[in-house]
């Protein structure tokens, strides 16, 4: 039976399949990952170009730093310009919006970054902003998450440990398949039938390392956020490989 994960039509799809030697050549995805196994091949597909992933990484943060600051100094120069301060907070509150909007483009060509280097693409700072073809769908797919997670919080939060990891690959299966929001969010559903307690672990510990990487004042997270998502990208491209783990 073929695998539903496996788009015959995705420049993406096809980079793990095309090449020689089994799954992509790669013996990690000769069989279903572990925690131990993700978190080394994920720090090995870092290793091979560092210098990209931190470069994205840090125009990522970069950017939304120069929009804080914006923020803030457009705010503070119309109250000592003796401006009205509820002109000053409505420019503030719209360079905020357009920097969440922004950043959240750039979260878009990050994951395509991601998902491409563990593929064996070469990884390029350009793809940073290659995300325009998903961004709508993957926009209204968080909207969709935080109606899900503030649903959850209103029931003490208990459903999140179950929700979160079954929804956890969505964003792949947009960039990946061209799939809708609402179809993606139900294909990690049942793309991580059987996997979404050990998905749960490793979301648990990817908020430890970037934890980390906050501590380290918070140069740590040129590191550890490209770790992660590859890490995630890695899982995503495993099961997509082998298929649920079990239909229950």
């Amino acid at each position: 039976m073929s695998n539903p994960y496996a788009p015959p039509s995705s420049t993406l799809g096809k980079l793990s399949l095309d090449k020689g030697g089994g799954f992509g050549g790669d013996p990690f995805h000769e069989q279903r990952w572990d925690l131990s196994g993700v978190m080394n091949r994920a720090w090995a597909v870092f290793q091979e170009r560092p210098g990209i992933f931190v470069g994205a990484v840090g125009v990522q943060l970069g950017i939304g730093l120069i929009f804080g600051l914006m923020s803030a100094g457009v705010a503070a120069g119309i109250a000592q310009a003796g401006g009205d301060p509820m002109v000053g907070q409505l420019a503030s509150q719209a360079i905020s919006i357009t920097s969440n909007l922004f950043s959240a483009f750039l979260g878009v060509g990050m994951l395509r970054l991601f998902l491409g280097s563990v593929r064996g693409e070469s990884p390029l700072l350009g793809m940073l902003f290659s995300g325009m073809p998903w961004f709508g769908n993957i926009f209204l797919g968080n909207l969709l998450m935080g109606l899900v997670v503030l649903v959850s919080l209103c029931a003490l939060g208990i459903p999140l440990f179950i929700l979160v990891p079954g929804l956890a690959l969505w964003q792949y299966l947009v960039i990946d398949q061209g799939q809708g929001a609402i179809e993606a969010l139900k294909g990690s559903w049942a793309l991580t039938m059987g996997s979404k307690v050990d998905i749960a672990v490793l979301l648990l510990v990817i908020g430890l390392i970037n934890t980390v990487g906050v501590l380290a004042c918070g140069v740590g997270l040129l590191v550890s956020l490209p770790v992660t998502g590859l890490a995630t990208a890695l899982v995503f491209e495993n099961m997509r490989i082998h298929g649920p783990k079990s239909a229950s």
